[in-house]
C-alpha cells in the first residue's frame, strides 16, 4: 500500500538523520503510528496520525520504557514489560 511505503520511507529518513539513536515502532495501523527513541536514560514516544485535520500529533518523555502500543482514534494505549 502507498501509505505503508510512505511510512517506511519516512522512518528510513529519520534513521539516516540520527543513526546514533535507537528507534522502535510500537504500533502501525490505519489511524497512524507510534514509535519510540531510546535516549539511554529514558525514551521519547511520538504519536503521529495520518488525518492531521482531525488529530494532532504529539510526543512525550517516557520514563516507564514502554515497549508496546495500540493506537485508536480516541487514545494510544501503552504497555511496559512486567
Amino acid at each position: 500500500m502507498a501509505w505503508q511505503q510512505a511510512l517506511l520511507a519516512y522512518v528510513d529518513m529519520l534513521e539516516r538523520r540520527s543513526p546514533m539513536l535507537t528507534r522502535s515502532k510500537l504500533d502501525l495501523n490505519l489511524i497512524g503510528f507510534v514509535w519510540t527513541v531510546d535516549q539511554e536514560t529514558h525514551n521519547t514516544i511520538t504519536v503521529e496520525f495520518y488525518d492531521r485535520e482531525t488529530y494532532r500529533d504529539f510526543h512525550f518523555t517516557d520514563h516507564s520504557l514502554f515497549d508496546k502500543a495500540c493506537l485508536s482514534k480516541f487514545i494510544p494505549l501503552l504497555n511496559y514489560p512486567s
